[in-house]
């Protein structure tokens, strides 16, 4: 049965499911087993309508519930609601360098942002929710840095290419390393959207220079350079020592595959 889930099918389910239980206390007038599976299938259905409608009410897929539950409350629609929000998200950086990741409360980042704890929390839930709100500036940082180096990507060699996107993937990861580092830990889906939308971008400059063994480039190259540019944040390293390793570490990988130079 092909069911379109839909509120009104949803209460259509649930008043056929009503009625086949109470089918069910009757003597079976069939097969013993047809009314129990009626149900058995119509409690599944219903199920699925369930599931389905809320996802379509949250405006969400399910894999990515976790992004859904530490959202904002309210979306800032005038001035004065988006200036809070920026003073909000800019004390957590403040906070971290004056006090330490220790210090981070909700308290505390209402405290330097100039703002009430009651106007805090009509914009974030929680001190998570706040870090949510930065990640998703850092996630539209990267994306226009990739989505403008695909778009500048023409004859020059695709090594050359993966070289200039890892050094300033580098460059944008070394500011505020602490606040990337705290982040990183609070959301953890960061690395794995990352990975895909590097998989995305490389895939399409792969297809245009024409390289073989496409699946095995695109199985090493993007996990690789996650790991190095995520990894600035953990390393001791000076951002241009960091910078200078990752670009080797690339470039030894590019060099097992020559058509990738040409």
């Amino acid at each position: 049965m092909k069911l379109s889930f839909t509120r009104w099918n949803v209460r259509r389910l649930r008043t056929r499911l009503c009625r086949s239980r109470r089918s069910c206390s009757r003597p079976p007038r069939g097969p013993s087993n047809a009314a129990s599976f009626n149900v058995f299938g119509l409690t599944l259905d219903l199920q699925r309508a369930r599931r389905f409608t809320s996802v379509i009410r949250l405006g969400i897929f399910p894999c990515m519930t976790h992004s859904a539950n530490i959202s904002a409350r309210r979306t800032p629609r005038q001035y004065r609601s988006r200036q809070t929000v920026e003073a909000v998200l800019a004390a957590v950086p403040l906070i971290l360098k004056r006090h330490g990741a220790g210090a981070m409360t909700t308290n505390r980042i209402a405290e330097v942002a100039g703002v009430s704890i009651g106007s805090l929390y009509q914009y974030f839930p929680d001190k998570r929710s706040v870090f949510s709100a930065l990640h998703e500036r850092h996630v539209v940082d990267v994306r226009s840095l990739l989505e403008r180096h695909v778009a500048s990507y023409g004859s020059a060699p695709f090594s050359a290419f993966v070289v200039d996107l890892v050094e300033e993937l580098v460059d944008l990861h070394c500011v505020d390393m602490e606040l990337h580092r705290l982040i990183s830990v609070a959301i953890n889906e960061g690395p794995e959207h990352f990975r895909a939308a590097l998989h995305a971008a490389f895939a399409e400059c792969i297809i245009r220079c024409g390289a073989r063994d496409m699946d095995r480039i695109l199985f090493v190259l993007p996990n690789l350079v996650e790991g190095l540019v995520h990894g600035v944040t953990l390393s001791p390293l000076t951002s241009r020592q960091a910078k200078g390793e990752a670009v080797k570490a690339t470039l030894a990988y590019l060099a097992v595959h020559p058509e990738l130079s040409r």
